[in-house]
């Protein structure tokens, strides 16, 4: 769902859309939350945070990327779920070292803990605007803001979202729910980026939002588990009610079976295997509602609308202790949260008078709506967009109606090893994993919680770096284990579980502790970025101009590149080809002074990898590049004394 701007949308509008700044704006800082994240689809969000692709686009390169992680280092975080973090493939690990930075796991800081996730998806970011454009157009800066169902991954699900932009017009109103959003976020957030944050924190809380079109009021929330929590209060005059979800749990279809009247129309549209699941344990429930299942092959990603020019059964009702303590069982719908197909979640009523709205990220389960953190927006909106909402799936996709009477099929049992690793995922969110510096230089130390100890039932758990260290097994709360070269440091590491022949590996963040994380980012460029890709990233800050050809594309394995550039000439020509001029520079100089600043910083540090004891460069290479750099340094000392 996407609010009015200046200049039409699309009426499907995707993630990345929303992310893009667009001509003459810049992002000051960007939080989000997800529970799952794979770092290709981060690339490519921090690629379009700074502007440098945009969709459709052709396929980003080295340079590009390169750009982007200098751009919004310190500018964005993405808070996820302990353990739902999924890295390249293990030839392109030096990637990992880069994006890390940008990731924050969430910790639950509370005293009374019970089972639950960071299940939350949205972005808040603000972007602020050119000079030029801020004299024309009186604008200094723009928010925006996004929540939905849509993970940060790749994965080809059907999603639903809806994108808030900030104004001054007649439709524009505070939404007091995105101001206490970022405020309960920033507990998870790096210190650098909540004193960002701080700065523009009175503007946010003043912020004025567009709705979308076909929206009329909108009440955000943030849920949290220490919250009073309740099911959506629907009317008991509701005429129809329709629920998407890709996950049920029978307490919750029961209870909104319940509402409305005898005539009441329910329609519950789900996956094959959740209404199997709620069948075959004879729940009552589903009887009342007209009941189609999702099919698993479709060809669209996600949709984004935008709409065109209590009588309750007494044994239904739910009691607070009840509520607080959510069944292994019902799990299944953090587990398998990244599967592809439906993943939208949404609730609709319609009643004599108004019509209501709920979506978000939140599934139709008691673990949803008591215990995890979601993102919900209840919604009045017109009965054209409710109309249009009721009938998209079904417009779009063939939904087949679902046989209760169909044999029971039977469930599979949850393996153990899923279950410990659920079970060491909570432990993660009150005790991360820390890793320091040993007494031994060349070891460091890593803390633990219990958890992770060897079990009764012959599980064990082996640690090591996702670069590829010696699997270390767990048998103490805090042991050692050998450091890598800086390059392939970081904070993401691997986990390891095995019992008897069978194995469960998966990754996760750890906290670091007196590591030196510059040297480590500088250290990993040297074995992604080859000379000339440096030379590159000079012109680019220069002139503004991206040459045709340039570099690899950025999800190529950086030793590859290497390879591949080894065979080029390496003539004064060529050299001569890809350093920037004099004339450039004091151009550049004289229209912005401030970019020779980042031309010296990352010249300073090619000079310093070309030179550095695991330079992947060749003799030429750190001869042309250490000369232009010492030719920079003394024109920058010019400049200056001149200025």
């Amino acid at each position: 769902m996407q609010s009015e701007r200046e200049t039409p949308t699309p009426a499907y509008l995707d993630l990345l859309s929303a992310m893009t700044p667009g001509d003459d704006w810049q992002v000051d800082f960007a939080i989000m939350g997800s529970y799952s994240l794979d770092y290709k689809a981060l690339g490519l969000m921090l690629m379009t945070l700074a502007g440098v692709w945009e969709q459709d686009s052709k396929q980003p390169s080295k340079t590009d990327f390169a750009r982007a992680i200098d751009s919004m280092r310190g500018k964005v975080s993405v808070v996820i779920q302990p353990t739902r973090s999924r890295p390249f493939k293990p030839g392109n690990m030096k990637y990992l070292h880069l994006m890390d930075q940008f990731v924050s796991e969430y910790r639950y800081q509370g005293d009374n803990f019970k089972p639950h996730s960071w299940h939350p998806k949205f972005m808040l970011m603000r972007l602020s605007n050119t000079e030029e454009n801020r004299m024309t157009r009186g604008i200094e800066s723009q928010w925006r803001f996004w929540f939905g169902s849509k993970n940060f991954t790749l994965v080809d699900n059907l999603d639903i979202g809806m994108t808030l932009v900030s104004g001054k017009g007649k439709r524009c109103k505070v939404q007091n729910g995105v101001y206490e959003l970022a405020q309960k976020t920033l507990k998870h957030l790096p210190s650098e980026l909540v004193d960002t944050f701080q700065k523009y924190s009175s503007e946010l809380k003043r912020c004025k939002w567009n709705l979308p079109t076909g929206v009329k009021e909108l009440e955000l929330q943030l849920l949290e588990p220490d919250d009073h929590r309740q099911y959506p209060d629907l009317s008991p005059a509701t005429k129809e009610l329709f629920v998407l979800s890709p996950f049920l749990n029978a307490h919750t279809v029961n209870y909104l079976a319940e509402i409305g009247i005898e005539k009441t129309k329910r329609t519950l549209v789900s996956t094959d295997t959740s209404l199997q699941k709620l069948s075959n344990g004879n729940h009552n429930g589903l009887s009342k509602y007209r009941c189609f299942q999702f099919p698993d092959v479709y060809s669209r990603s996600s949709v984004e609308v935008s709409s065109p020019n209590d009588s309750r059964n007494g044994d239904l009702l739910h009691s607070p202790q009840m509520d607080s303590q959510i069944a292994p069982s019902e799990r299944d719908d953090i587990i398998s949260d990244t599967t592809s197909g439906l993943h939208a979640k949404i609730i609709m009523a319609k009643g004599a008078e108004d019509c209501r709205l709920i979506l978000g990220s939140v599934n139709a389960t008691r673990r949803g709506w008591y215990a995890n953190v979601e993102v919900v927006g209840d919604c009045c909106v017109t009965r054209q967009t409710y109309d249009r909402l009721y009938n998209i799936v079904d417009d779009r996709y063939e939904i087949y109606e679902f046989d209760q009477a169909c044999d029971l099929v039977e469930e599979d049992e949850i393996d153990s090893l899923e279950m410990m690793r659920s079970s060491i995922e909570d432990a993660l969110v009150q005790t991360p994993i820390v890793i320091g510096m040993s007494t031994n230089a060349s070891f460091a130390e890593v803390h633990v919680p219990k958890d992770l100890l060897p079990q009764e039932d012959g599980t064990q758990v082996f640690f090591d770096w996702v670069n590829g260290s010696n699997p270390t097994l767990i048998t103490d709360t805090i042991f050692r284990v050998e450091l890598l070269d800086a390059s392939a440091m970081s904070d993401v590491i691997r986990l390891t579980l095995c019992k008897g022949q069978n194995t469960l590996t998966f990754t996760t963040k750890a906290t670091f502790d007196s590591f030196d994380s510059e040297s480590r980012d500088h250290a990993a460029f040297s074995k992604y970025l080859t000379a000339s890709s440096f030379l590159e990233l000079v012109y680019q800050d220069l002139t503004g101009v991206k040459r045709s050809g340039e570099g690899s594309r950025w999800d190529h394995d950086a030793t590859l590149n290497a390879v591949q550039n080894t065979s080029e000439s390496k003539s004064a020509t060529y050299w001569l080809s890809r350093m920037p001029t004099v004339d450039m520079i004091f151009k550049s100089w004289s229209k912005e002074p401030t970019v020779i600043d980042r031309v010296a910083r990352h010249l300073a540090q090619a000079k310093a990898l070309a030179l550095g004891e695991n330079s992947m460069w060749t003799k030429d290479e750190i001869e042309k590049i250490t000369t232009f750099s010492d030719v920079f340094h003394n024109i920058l000392v010019g400049l200056k004394d001149y200025a």
